[in-house]
């Protein structure tokens, strides 16, 4: 969900290009719903739409066990291309599912979905009646979401978070502005649309340098979001937070095995006050990613493979090759 906003010190013209902008910015946002037809689908497997879903998937000879991967803010299934292409998951028969929920890559949501946590918790619920999976991986936004499914306790199988945001402060202060901002009537519809114009300078801090090549195809991903959906869902990911103030206790209720999985350079804070409260928790399991940042599937797509296998295996792994 992070975001590194410079849009401010950056192209003053296209501001001003924007002037006709705040007449529309002051009316309700018009969601736009583009043919699900016309998406440009990631070719990293096999590709197809259910149910309002977007999905690209490996494909191992023999399927023992399906894992489904779900986005950050703005983001898609090209974050965990390389995890797909992992020979590792093909020998040992993990199938994994890269998934684009309603909302997501310029997928169209139902007129009555609302785009919170709440919703998207039993969206999750509901698609994983219709394709089970032994373990559901949520990054940024997402992770959010596996919270509150962890703590509605529908969803029967392991849990892994990537990377969530337990409290307000917890995120970067220029994305905390951005929410603030993009409330303010008339101003904010505007704001959030002149920071879609710079999809980039959204990402690059929260990419290893190794890694910096790599921010381009996602921008483009994002910018598939419309600035009217970015906006109703940063807003529901802080709503969220707010709405408990900090979620270790939400997170603590949960009746599942949670892991949470971070970079060691991560950019999302997380207190030691939180780590030890969730480290107390028998059914929970933190682990620090070394040599990675926000996009640890990114930075060390084959590390968090590994941890997946041992979530399935129910047993540790050997020593990570890091």
């Amino acid at each position: 969900m992070a975001m590194k906003i410079k849009f401010w010190a950056r192209n003053v013209g296209v501001i001003f290009s924007c002037y006709l902008l705040i007449f529309l910015s002051s009316c309700a946002p018009k969601i736009v719903r583009p043919d699900p037809s016309a998406i440009d689908l990631t070719k990293n497997g096999k590709a197809y739409e259910k149910k309002g879903w977007v999905l690209v998937e490996n494909e191992p000879q023999i399927i023992k066990y399906r894992v489904l991967l779900l986005p950050g803010f703005l983001c898609t299934d090209c974050i965990y291309a390389d995890m797909l292409n992992d020979p590792l998951m093909l020998k040992e028969g993990i199938q994994l599912v890269a998934g684009n929920p309603p909302g997501f890559k310029g997928q169209p949501a139902n007129e009555a979905f609302d785009y919170t946590i709440e919703s998207y918790a039993k969206e999750v619920e509901t698609f994983n009646s219709l394709e089970p999976f032994d373990l559901i991986v949520g990054h940024s936004f997402f992770a959010n979401v596996m919270i509150e499914v962890a703590a509605r306790n529908q969803y029967p199988d392991p849990i892994m978070l990537i990377s969530p945001s337990l409290y307000r402060e917890a995120e970067g202060l220029d994305t905390r502005i951005l929410d603030n901002i993009s409330r303010i009537p008339g101003i904010g519809h505007l704001t959030v649309w002149i920071a879609s114009q710079m999809p980039e300078s959204l990402f690059e801090s929260y990419f290893t340098k190794e890694n910096q090549d790599k921010i381009e195809p996602i921008a483009a991903e994002a910018e598939k979001t419309p600035p009217a959906v970015a906006r109703i869902l940063l807003n529901s990911f802080f709503d969220y937070i707010d709405k408990y103030g900090d979620l270790t206790d939400r997170l603590l209720t949960t009746h599942q095995p949670v892991w949470y999985v971070r970079g060691d350079e991560d950019n999302i804070d997380f207190s030691e006050d939180a780590r030890k409260r969730l480290n107390e928790s028998p059914l929970i399991t933190i682990k620090d990613v070394p040599g990675g940042m926000h996009f640890i599937m990114i930075d060390q797509p084959h590390s968090i493979n590994r941890i997946i296998l041992e979530i399935l295996l129910n047993k540790p792994v050997k020593s990570f090759s890091w």
